[in-house]
């Protein structure tokens, strides 16, 4: 996936939350960005990578699949 609109990105004043997603590891940058848009937003965060999920659940924010979003809408998703 590419990388969402930096300019929406509502990053707070807690470094620390952007810190602990980035791990110190600029390839981590994006992910940071949208799991702390997600805390302060206070909205869920659709994500299908198990590492990243993990550190948002560690944050208090809601994870969602793809699969259970497309399943929201009302399409079902079905792997051969």
């Amino acid at each position: 996936m590419g990388c969402q609109n930096a300019a929406k990105a509502r990053l707070g004043d807690d470094a620390d939350v952007f810190e602990a997603i980035q791990s110190g590891n600029l390839a981590h940058t994006n992910d940071a960005i949208l799991v702390a848009t997600a805390l302060i937003e206070g909205c869920p965060i659709v994500i299908a990578d198990g590492s990243m999920t993990k550190r948002a659940l560690r944050r208090g924010i809601q994870v969602i699949s793809p699969t259970e979003l497309l399943a929201r809408f009302g399409f079902v998703v079905r792997f051969p």
